[in-house]
């Protein structure tokens, strides 16, 4: 086809005798869409299934720039009728090149995909500059019909080359699961019953494609090298864990974790979207506690364990941060130290593995939980009602820019910074708010 649009072609043998057994060949293409858009070749149902084989050329050819949106669909490309035996196209099964972009070979719905194998040299080939955007999916390549045994193509099952924004593999609804750690990655698909893993790439960027209902997550983790320092820097559109010799990515997914091993020094710094039209703008939570720290918020959720630091930054919203110290009766009761401005509260203080330190910039609100008779806070250009440690009783509480609400910390210590000098002490606190509530509220 030459220019031909929204055509459809289905239920044929091409390139086979009539039983669909034998190969008798065509001298060029078995379909040829030459600048030719919107065709569906094939379908989902046995009924529209094309049999397309033992050409001297291509199985299907898609070519030019004008040739989009097409559909190959539920084929048996390279095989008989049964898609158990091969009848080899000379070339390649399908063809991609030219400038044609947006074409799908194969689909995630059931029947789509092809069977794609036994041809002479590759399964799929996409070449040229300008072609761009093709998505291969769902597709049997060098196997029979039943997925259970080979069909080899003769060289390649998927060869791309200048064929940029290239999608191979898709998603269906269903949990995958993605760890990677450094020099090695992993993927469990278990709606398609597979498991891949790779060894020694320094960089690895795993990308969600497809967007569904399923709970897909993905894991990443430090060098556990104590001579090594990691750092992840993240949001709810990228997370990237690097250190000596490595750099992974995670892109798109809705729920990331980041593992520290507890061995170097480890920093996290998350933040939010400043985007309005993003759906996953919204009012974000940041829990941070000695072991672990979260930030979350529509449709995305970031977590970091045992990281030395997590640094949390708002930047659109009335976003709320909740700070902890060590919470664990069984642990050590040591004491914590809270350290605020108007721009950002760090918690800091040891844990039973080491050190933890969590800050929070620029939230519209911050609740700090000491836990321990020793517990400090220093305050920097801060208001405070002393009769009652509430907010100043003059402004509305709805209409303060930023509030810090403080819990149980025994001592507080404000500070003046153009003066550099102590404003005063609020202590022993349990002794003066009733029913000793260990409690402050502060307006920054």
């Amino acid at each position: 086809m030459f220019g031909s649009h929204d055509n459809v072609i289905e239920g044929n043998y091409i390139g086979t005798d009539a039983s669909g057994s034998q190969g008798l060949g065509n001298a060029v293409d078995g379909i040829r869409l030459d600048n030719a858009s919107g065709n569906r070749i094939g379908g989902s149902t046995a009924h529209a299934r094309n049999v397309i084989s033992g050409q001297q050329s291509s199985g299907v050819s898609i070519i030019g720039q004008d040739a989009t949106e097409n559909l190959i669909q539920g084929n048996f490309i390279g095989t008989d009728a049964t898609g158990l035996n091969a009848i080899a196209n000379s070339f390649a099964g399908v063809i991609v090149f030219g400038g044609a972009s947006l074409n799908t070979v194969g689909g995630v719905a059931a029947g789509t995909g092809n069977i794609i194998s036994g041809n002479t040299i590759d399964g799929v080939f996409l070449a040229g500059v300008g072609t761009s955007g093709n998505t291969i999916q769902g597709n049997y390549i060098g196997t029979d019909a039943t997925g259970t045994a080979a069909i080899p193509n003769g060289s390649r099952g998927i060869e791309i080359q200048e064929a940029d924004n290239t999608v191979v593999g898709g998603d269906v609804p269903g949990a995958d699961k993605v760890d990677v750690r450094r020099l090695q990655a992993s993927l469990d698909s278990p709606e398609y019953g597979i498991s891949v893993t790779t060894h020694g790439f320094g960089t690895v960027e795993v990308r969600r494609a497809y967007v569904n209902d399923g709970a897909d997550e993905i894991s990443l983790g430090d060098s556990s090298r104590p001579e090594h320092n990691d750092t992840v820097v993240g949001d709810p559109q990228e997370v990237t864990l690097s250190g000596p010799g490595y750099v992974n990515k995670a892109l798109d997914f809705p729920s990331v974790k980041v593992f520290s091993s507890g061995q170097g020094y480890d920093t996290a710094h998350f933040s939010d979207l400043a985007d309005p039209s993003d759906t996953r703008t919204g009012v974000d939570t940041f829990t941070g506690r000695p072991l672990f720290s979260v930030l979350e918020g529509p449709e995305y959720r970031l977590w970091a364990r045992l990281f030395d630091e997590v640094h949390a930054e708002s930047r659109y919203g009335q976003d709320i941060a909740n700070l902890y110290g060590n919470t664990n009766p069984a642990a050590p009761v040591n004491p914590a130290e809270l350290t605020a401005t108007a721009r950002e509260v760090q918690l800091s203080g040891t844990h039973s593995s080491g050190s933890y330190a969590n800050s929070a910039r620029l939230f519209h609100k911050v609740n700090a939980f000491g836990t321990s008779d020793a517990d400090k806070a220093v305050l920097t250009d801060t208001t405070v009602d002393l009769d009652s440690y509430g907010p100043p009783a003059d402004v509305p509480l709805d209409e303060l820019a930023q509030i810090l609400w403080l819990d149980s910390f025994e001592k507080i210590e404000r500070w003046n910074s153009s003066t550099g000098s102590k404003a005063d002490d609020i202590d022993n606190i349990d002794r003066s708010l009733p029913g000793g509530s260990d409690g402050a509220r502060l307006r920054r």
